[in-house]
């Protein structure tokens, strides 16, 4: 079992590391061009759209399963439960939505990032990741903020 300085250590860490994560998809974002499945990339030119695959599922991993858990054992020097208790909490606290089934709906999406998909399918995967990505931000930013 960790102590009060410990844990806060861990959840600085994690937050850090959050934070750069989310720092590199916001770039991956803001230089994103829309994706037409017409055209047929070549490696070079599919890059960028791996780059902002590979730092989304990091980022969602980051906050889903690290932050979330080190900033419940920061609170409350114990993390238990399911993911759904988890968002429940968090929700309970002004940390996410109360509506849960938003961050159920954004692993789903990390999971399917996670595989390939048919090139008609990544159309609307990278409209998906553009659209939660102002949750992710916001979210992180307040738990950073948070004064329980």
């Amino acid at each position: 079992m960790m102590n009060v300085s410990e844990l806060q250590n861990n959840f600085n860490d994690i937050l850090n590391k959050t934070k750069k994560s989310l720092a590199l998809l916001e770039a991956s974002i803001e230089s994103y061009e829309p994706y037409d499945p017409s055209i047929n990339y070549t490696s070079k030119e599919r890059e960028p759209y791996d780059a902002l695959c590979n730092r989304y599922e990091r980022t969602v991993d980051l906050i889903t399963n690290r932050l979330f858990r080190a900033f419940e054992l920061l609170l409350q020097g114990v993390h238990d439960g399911s993911y759904r208790d988890c968002l429940n909490r968090l929700a309970k606290m002004n940390i996410i939505d109360q509506d849960i089934n938003i961050w159920l709906g954004i692993k789903i999406l990390r999971n399917k990032v996670a595989h390939d998909y048919l090139d008609g399918q990544l159309v609307a995967i990278y409209k998906d990741i553009m659209a939660t990505f102002p949750i992710l931000k916001t979210t992180v930013t307040k738990i950073e903020n948070f004064n329980g």
